[in-house]
């Protein structure tokens, strides 16, 4: 019996292809130091995870329309 881990690598170059979780850390303006995580569960649904401002979803997109409402201060 197949498990579903492995019937996806089968068929796919990289398993990032389906999902992904990027981290980075922002190096100017307010935020300078603070960790991002950029979350892509493959099905259309983006988002940014602040870690350090107590997991905070700060943009979110589904299928390139964003979800989130972004004040003029970010």
């Amino acid at each position: 019996m197949f498990k579903q881990q492995d019937f996806l690598r089968e068929r796919t170059g990289s398993i990032r292809q389906l999902a992904s979780i990027r981290r980075s850390i922002l190096d100017d303006g307010k935020g300078r130091g603070m960790r991002v995580w950029d979350v892509n569960n493959g099905s259309g649904l983006s988002f940014s995870v602040y870690p350090d401002r107590g997991m905070d979803i700060g943009e979110a997109w589904f299928k390139g329309i964003p979800l989130a409402w972004l004040s003029k201060n970010g």
